[in-house]
């Protein structure tokens, strides 16, 4: 269930302006196929109930009870969940930039130049959670400077958790246009199949080449390459799920299962 969308939420933590495109808590039992976010783009995930696995390129990590990871821009990410204990999840997808031409402190630097960080929810991660669903449920006066309050203690207990781990590396940063990258995202995920760069362009209002231009910028991919991919994962899950190769192949648009089997042989020779 969606409780927040469409970037009502703005507000500054320190020296960083966030702002939040959607907050969401479900109950799943379905996975969520590799993909990854552009730049300045974060999602913070807390896995209340259930079990599963998060995969990035190099590694497979479990998710059970209390689990809680943000994943930031380029990492490459998918979810897989224990289909005989579905979970039940919480996430937030928002922006983040500096707001200032004033000098990182230790908190906001550790957000910003962080891409990937899992561990557990401390600092009361859990209540803070369910308070943000609260609030979006009765929507009293004032619940949206309550959430706001809100995100920036999860924000805090974030930082928090990352004290006494290793920081990636940081990423350059600017600020595109994050109404976009939800789009793009989102069509990548959902439409797969079908879409074209024509089809793509006309939902972002933009041109072809402008819109090859924003997926370089921000994804380091052209048009083609991220359709392949997002149909390339796509049926290595409905394979996964017991789906035939072949009724996977044309499941997510390819005409000839030959076309996917030789991604795959690609994928592992590393081409």
């Amino acid at each position: 269930m969606v409780l927040i969308e469409g970037a009502k939420i703005v507000f500054d933590f320190d020296n960083i302006t966030v702002k939040v495109f959607k907050v969401y808590h479900t109950l799943t039992g379905k996975d969520f196929p590799r993909h990854c976010h552009g730049k300045n783009f974060y999602e913070l995930h807390y896995i209340a109930s259930g079990s599963g696995s998060l995969i990035t390129d190099d590694k497979t990590y479990p998710l059970k009870a209390n689990s809680f990871y943000m994943t930031g821009p380029y990492v490459y990410h998918e979810q897989r969940v224990d289909k005989q204990d579905p979970t039940e999840e919480y996430c937030i997808q928002m922006e983040m930039h500096y707001s200032q031409n004033i000098p990182a402190n230790e908190a906001s630097k550790l957000l910003m130049d962080t891409a990937f960080w899992i561990g557990e929810g401390l600092h009361d991660v859990n209540q803070i959670f369910k308070s943000i669903s609260e609030e979006c449920a009765r929507k009293n006066t004032g619940y949206l400077q309550s959430i706001k309050s809100l995100i920036s203690l999860l924000l805090v207990s974030l930082v928090r958790n990352y004290c006494g781990n290793a920081v990636q590396p940081s990423y350059e940063r600017d600020n595109p246009d994050y109404k976009r990258l939800i789009i793009i995202e989102s069509s990548f995920l959902s439409d797969f199949a079908t879409l074209t760069l024509s089809e793509l362009s006309k939902r972002l209002n933009l041109s072809n080449r402008q819109t090859q231009r924003l997926l370089m910028q921000n994804y380091q991919h052209t048009f083609s390459e991220l359709k392949r991919d997002a149909r390339f994962n796509k049926a290595k899950e409905l394979i996964r799920s017991g789906v035939s190769v072949s009724d996977a192949a044309y499941a997510v648009g390819y005409s000839d299962v030959r076309s996917l089997t030789n991604k795959s042989l690609n994928e592992k020779k590393g081409l």
